[in-house]
């Protein structure tokens, strides 16, 4: 049936990531205003104010780039008195939902394919319409990163098929709609949400067309601290021996020194670093490699500063007093990361600074001296991660230490 509506709703949700794999959230949905040209009973909603409460629960159980899996559980629970789209007496819906993502360059594409159980109560009398049954659903979305514009630009279909047919639904029709809109970080933690939709089906609830606005505030509640590293067991007595050239990597250790006069672009691109994203005691009984990159993960700066705050210092030091153990440091570059926020020739020169600092910071501890030291400043040239969203960012903004060290001095076994 035609009919001349209009309805206003403002929602706010939480949501709370554990241990990287499991977020949960709560959603409120408040019904601010509506119009209807229709008298009929069960036309309109009974009253303005709290219209639903939505609880959710997900598990990514495949977290492997580009791809990535997860299972979502939410609840529905009505909170309308008399609606005739849930029924009188009606329980909360469930919905299952498996969820699938791919990434490809500043693209990300996903796919979701659930079901929507209904505890629907029963017929409320005279009403326009019948209670509602149960779903399929199904969408399908991509979005796309702009950095120089800083937005991320997102487009979805989703679609609805009635498991059943009534006096007002139509079970053999599938309802969809489209959607486009864009998301703008506006500050470090906070971005904007702008958009629209037009139904590309005609369904019950599908509207002609609808516009949405948001904010999006994220807030680091438990910050990750540095790994502990075990002690290592103690040495075993070396053996008898007998001296033999030792070659690591195709290498002798003459050869090392010639490497200091190459860029580290030019050597990772013939050279494979050993990337460490926590910083291994200066004890480590294990052999180290002679190309090594060791990513501070969980080292951060104030927004637009470039000074090391105290918290951050050990860190530090225990990186210098590593930098400063057996086979000797033959060059370090210190190099500075950013997130897409701000200009590109402000974060060059943020990045650049704060590289200077972590370099000046290592040196003053007496334990890389006399060792060619570098700082580069890369800006948001070289991320991670998607820049799109607060934890993408959160890895963008790093600090990498880039090393070369000499080989062990030749070994002396006895027969």
């Amino acid at each position: 049936m035609d009919a001349d509506d209009s309805v206003l709703f403002s929602d706010m949700s939480l949501a709370y990531g554990f241990a990287n794999r499991f977020d949960f959230g709560a959603s409120f949905s408040f019904l601010l205003n509506q119009s209807s040209d229709q008298a009929e009973s069960g036309a309109r909603f009974s009253g303005t104010g709290l219209n639903e409460v939505r609880l959710l629960g997900k598990y990514r159980f495949v977290d492997r780039a580009p791809l990535g899996a997860a299972l979502a559980l939410s609840l529905n629970i009505n909170q309308a008195k008399n609606s005739p789209f849930a029924g009188s007496g009606s329980g909360p819906t469930t919905n299952i939902e498996a969820v699938f993502d791919s990434r490809l360059g500043n693209w990300v594409f996903a796919t979701n394919l659930g079901y929507r159980i209904r505890q629907e109560g029963s017929a409320i009398p005279d009403a326009v319409y019948d209670p509602l049954g149960d779903q399929a659903i199904a969408s399908i979305g991509a979005s796309y990163y702009s950095a120089a514009l800083d937005t991320k630009f997102i487009g979805e279909i989703f679609a609805a098929k009635p498991m059943r047919s009534s006096r007002t639904v139509d079970g053999e029709h599938v309802a969809s709609e489209a959607l486009l809109g864009l998301k703008y970080d506006a500050a470090r933690n906070a971005s904007l949400q702008f958009g629209g939709g037009t139904r590309l089906s005609e369904g019950l609830f599908t509207p002609d067309w609808r516009v949405y606005l948001g904010l999006n505030i994220t807030l680091d509640l438990n910050p990750q601290r540095i790994p502990e590293v075990a002690a290592p067991a103690p040495a075993a007595p070396p053996e008898p021996a007998v001296a033999q050239v030792q070659i690591i990597k195709g290498y002798l250790q003459r050869d090392m020194e010639t490497l200091k006069t190459r860029s580290f672009d030019d050597l990772s691109k013939t050279h494979e670093f050993l990337l460490r994203t926590s910083i291994p005691r200066a004890e480590l009984s294990e052999a180290k490699p002679p190309f090594e990159i060791i990513r501070l993960e969980n080292f951060d700066f104030d927004f637009g500063s470039s000074e090391i705050r105290p918290e951050y210092q050990p860190m530090l030091r225990q990186l210098a007093d590593y930098l400063g153990t057996e086979p000797r440091v033959l060059k370090i570059q210190v190099e500075g990361h950013t997130d897409s926020l701000g200009t590109p020739e402000r974060n060059k020169k943020r990045s650049q600074q704060r590289a200077e600092r972590v370099r000046d910071f290592l040196m003053a501890t007496g334990k890389i001296q006399n060792i060619q030291t570098l700082a580069v400043g890369f800006g948001s040239e070289r991320p991670i991660a998607d820049n799109g969203n607060f934890q993408g960012r959160k890895q963008n903004r790093r600090v990498e230490v880039r090393i070369i060290r000499s080989l062990p001095e030749a070994l002396e076994r006895r027969q």
